[in-house]
């Protein structure tokens, strides 16, 4: 699976760009969350979908077989990396994280 990256924000050296998983706006049962505890919750996100990933990502560990692909879902410390917004109409948060900050690779059942 392949993902566009829409955010105006390319990676460069060992970085790469995640787009993190949305919060969602109600609890299961129904209540509304309000505004300011969904944006603490999505800064303490630790997980998101990998949108790019720079030119040297990687290249350190040939040996590692396992290197995930730009459409992936991963999981990474909890406040690691920069926060930035993208550009465009939806403003959306993405995380800039140097490649050996990605701990997993998430199969798209796994729960945020």
């Amino acid at each position: 699976m392949t993902t566009i990256n829409n955010s105006g924000i390319t990676p460069l050296e060992y970085y790469v760009l995640i787009k993190l998983d949305t919060v969602e706006q109600k609890t299961k049962h129904g209540i509304i969350i309000p505004e300011d505890i969904r944006e603490r919750q999505e800064q303490a996100k630790s997980t998101g979908r990998l949108l790019a990933i720079g030119p040297l990502a990687f290249m350190y560990d040939v040996d590692n077989p396992i290197i995930p692909e730009v459409g992936e879902r991963v999981a990474f410390p909890k406040y690691g990396g920069l926060v930035i917004k993208g550009k465009g109409d939806d403003k959306a948060e993405y995380r800039l994280l140097k490649d050996g900050d990605l701990a997993a690779i998430l199969s798209e059942e796994t729960e945020n």
